[in-house]
């Protein structure tokens, strides 16, 4: 006789009843919540990584591209070193209008004539180093306020080392270049507000790139170098940095990395104290004036912005070049570095002075007559504190 609660061998198996069968169905149940969460978790990576394509193609799309050629680039080059300089021996006649040509010599500065190795014994030679209201756009060459400055002093002979759109940097590696075979006997920079500014952008909005600047332990590290070729127009411009950061905000698992670890952050490529920087700048070029017998001074330069009185007027721009004007100034003391600050003579015009110094342009550059003040103000200046000045 058998027992009557096993089935015989061949028959099926009865399902359960109970308590017992409770088990089961609640593994099928949480078999069928892991297995929905997993296909929902599954179906949103999939989602996720679609809409971030989208996402990216807008964000590509949505970036500034190059800007049109500027002025400048019809007489510059690309330079791996500089970013860009003039291309030595170019003459364009009538560049800036009728009666405004520009010319670069042989050795890449603005002048009608040759330079380097052509030193007159008895002319006191004075290289100016700056920036587009140095090298002076908009003016014919015998116009800007270096040009004017020799043309006025029979004993002078300068050196126009102006380059559009440098920042501070740029114009200490390019001196840094010729200063061996400059034969001066003394350096100005007249430098801008803008100029530091720059120093913190490695690419300018008409495709030009720049090396960047930062001090490590007071040493000046030159980054972003080899400066990349010329963008062409029309080409997406990326910041440093801004893929990584569209990949943190928009993508999951960058997010999660970025929280957990730190990847995926954009390390500023810049030192972000740009005037300590600047300050240091000076401080090499004073040094390397001295060892060589070359007299060194600093000259700050107001622009159109920074002037009350003028229509683009800017009262950050002016306070920007006051705080300047006063740093500059005391660490110049500390260092035995005369300086200039041509702010007061300019500002301290009245209105209908003021505005004939300026040109009717984009940036408003020195006109004719802002480069004749400068070249006076200076000339006067260092002909009474510059030792050997004629």
């Amino acid at each position: 006789m058998r027992e009557t609660n096993r089935p015989a061998p061949g028959e099926p198996r009865q399902a359960p009843v109970g308590k017992d069968a409770a088990p089961g169905r609640l593994k099928l149940v949480l078999f069928g919540v892991v297995a929905t969460l997993v296909g929902l978790l599954l179906l949103e990576g999939m989602l996720s990584a679609l809409w971030l394509v989208v996402d990216a193609r807008a964000f590509r799309s949505s970036r500034p591209t190059i800007q049109g050629e500027r002025l400048e680039e019809r007489h510059s080059e690309h330079d791996e070193k500089l970013g860009w300089r003039h291309v030595p021996g170019k003459r364009i006649a009538d560049f800036y209008g009728p009666g405004a040509s520009i010319t670069i010599n042989d050795d890449g500065f603005r002048d009608t004539g040759p330079i380097l190795g052509r030193k007159s014994p008895d002319r006191f030679r004075l290289v100016v180093l700056g920036d587009s209201l140095t090298m002076g756009y908009g003016v014919d060459d015998g116009l800007t306020f270096p040009a004017l400055m020799e043309a006025a002093n029979p004993g002078l002979e300068t050196v126009n080392m102006g380059q559009g759109g440098y920042s501070i940097g740029q114009c200490w590696l390019w001196y840094e270049q010729m200063s061996e075979r400059l034969e001066a006997d003394a350096l100005v920079f007249a430098f801008i507000v803008d100029d530091l500014r720059r120093m913190g952008e490695t690419l300018t909005e008409n495709g030009y790139s720049r090396p960047g600047f930062r001090l490590d332990d007071g040493r000046i590290v030159v980054t972003n170098q080899p400066v990349p070729p010329k963008l062409d127009r029309g080409a997406r411009v990326f910041a440093a940095g801004e893929w990584s950061r569209f990949l943190a905000g928009h993508n999951a698992i960058s997010r999660t990395i970025s929280a957990m670890a730190g990847l995926f952050r954009s390390e500023p490529e810049q030192d972000p104290d740009l005037l300590a920087v600047t300050l240091a700048i000076f401080d090499a070029l004073h040094d390397d004036c001295r060892a060589k017998g070359r007299q060194f001074v600093l000259a700050l330069l107001p622009t159109f912005f920074e002037i009350r009185g003028t229509e683009g007027y800017d009262e950050e721009a002016e306070r920007l070049n006051r705080t300047l004007a006063a740093t500059v100034g005391t660490h110049a003391s500390r260092r035995g570095i005369p300086f200039l600050d041509l702010y007061p003579t300019i500002a301290s015009l009245p209105p209908d002075r003021l505005r004939p110094l300026f040109l009717d342009e984009t940036y408003h550059h020195y006109s004719p007559q802002g480069n004749a003040l400068i070249a006076r103000t200076l000339d006067a200046w260092l002909g009474a504190g510059m030792r050997g000045y004629p």
